[in-house]
């Protein structure tokens, strides 16, 4: 794409020389192509191969876009001096129709991503959704069985005389140990086997970039979530040890 540099639509720079171009995210991301790297394109009509080096990095995901000068870019394919290809603008340039082969606008490409998120949010929810029941429901029976099979324990403990806070201290508080230092290795751990799952390579006829990387809120968001369903497990086994009497010890004894 030939663009000058004080366009409003692209935030590029770009060097002196006609073989340094800027590039999309979307390219760096697909073939790990940093600053100061040099790679090639190839015109397969005119089957000629164009080299170029990596000048800068531009945030632009959508599509694999290569940026270089308007008259550069004119100049190394061998077009007049007025040639376009494609003309972004901000309003309606007065272009009569029989000129133009196809017009897109912000809302074109607006709607054609929703359709297709609209598409998978069902599954999305779903997903999400079922992964926290399921997390919840066998954090909840690890939990209960441990408890129940210390029952007797329980009850004749309770015969001693420790309260249920103190009973909840030996049998329930040491798992929160367990699930939060679980979680601070799972998460980065699964963070890191999804983006080996999700390599550029995995979806090779995607012209596009996706940037994987997770804020660091969104794992703190993640861990408080794990932390806050412990809580609200052990709330509910606590009244379960409550229900546990010594009368339990005498069940066993008989």
């Amino acid at each position: 794409m030939g663009i000058t540099e004080d366009n409003p639509f692209f935030d590029v720079t770009f060097a002196d020389t006609a073989n340094q171009v800027t590039i999309s995210s979307s390219i760096a991301y697909k073939y790990g192509l940093k600053v100061g790297d040099t790679f090639t394109l190839e015109d397969t009509e005119a089957d000629q191969l164009y080299a170029f080096e990596v000048h800068e990095i531009t945030q632009y995901a959508p599509n694999f876009t290569v940026f270089m000068p308007y008259d550069k870019a004119v100049d190394l394919f061998g077009e007049p001096d007025d040639f376009y290809n494609v003309v972004f603008a901000d309003h309606d340039l007065g272009v009569e129709s029989g000129r133009l082969y196809s017009t897109t606008t912000k809302e074109d490409v607006k709607k054609a991503a929703g359709i297709f998120s609209a598409q998978m949010q069902g599954m999305i929810f779903t997903i999400g959704g079922v992964s926290i029941v399921i997390f919840a429901i066998v954090l909840y029976l690890m939990m209960k069985v441990m408890i129940d099979r210390s029952s007797f324990s329980i009850a004749l403990i309770k015969i001693f005389g420790f309260r249920n806070k103190e009973v909840r201290k030996m049998y329930l508080d040491g798992n929160f140990y367990v699930v939060a230092l679980g979680a601070l290795i799972s998460l980065p751990l699964a963070k890191l086997l999804m983006d080996a799952m999700y390599e550029p390579a995995f979806v090779p006829n995607v012209a596009c970039g996706v940037d994987k990387s997770f804020p660091i809120w969104m794992y703190v968001a993640v861990l408080v979530g794990i932390l806050v369903l412990y809580f609200i497990i052990n709330y509910l086994l606590v009244h379960r040890i409550k229900q546990m009497v010594p009368a339990e010890v005498l069940k066993n004894r008989e």
